[in-house]
């Protein structure tokens, strides 16, 4: 059990300090599996996973992390809060010539007012400098702007949410493969 934990957390120190902004989407998957698999230990199995991934996006490049944070979201701002069992699907397709990620849970999920401030503040950036407290938005916004960073305007993100129904999360961005990576700066996306 100690020994899984630390084989984990290991990788996932070596995947942060590596120099890569892009990465096989393969290998993100391969780090969220691990994450997972702490967080696993950590709650008691107080959640599933569900995965459904097109087979070749898998040999496709994404932003390191995106994927981990998505769901890093998803779990550390809902396990917490219920003692229900906390279900989260994870799909990953193609969807014309862009990539959909998607994180959906069945968790507590964000109260109305709190996602309008969230939509708000993911569009005027200069407005987050006020926040302080530990839960608030962080996660999203670092996703929000790592993708824009990466992309410019030329990306999609979504997040949706039914209070005690669903929350789910998704980014598009233009497909690229490895070797294209570190030149890559876009093209439209359709909403």
């Amino acid at each position: 059990l100690i020994a899984d934990i630390a084989y984990a957390f290991g990788n996932l120190m070596r995947y942060s300090l590596s120099r890569e902004y892009f990465v096989l989407l393969q290998k993100e998957i391969e780090i969220v599996k691990q994450y997972i698999a702490i967080q696993k230990k950590r709650f008691a199995n107080r959640f599933s996973v569900k995965w459904n991934v097109d087979e070749l996006s898998q040999e496709l490049v994404c932003p390191k992390f995106i994927l981990l944070f998505m769901v890093e979201n998803a779990i550390v701002h809902n396990v917490p809060k219920t003692r229900q069992k906390i279900r989260i699907d994870i799909e990953i397709k193609q969807v014309n010539d862009n990539l959909s990620i998607t994180v959906t849970n069945n968790g507590p999920g964000i109260p109305p007012k709190r996602l309008e401030e969230i939509l708000f503040l993911l569009e005027h950036p200069e407005e987050r400098s006020c926040m302080s407290s530990q839960h608030n938005g962080r996660g999203i916004f670092n996703i929000n702007d790592r993708l824009q960073l990466y992309y410019g305007k030329n990306y999609y993100l979504s997040l949706t949410s039914e209070e005690n129904v669903k929350t789910v999360c998704n980014i598009r961005i233009r497909m690229q493969h490895e070797e294209i990576a570190e030149n890559f700066y876009g093209g439209d996306i359709p909403c």
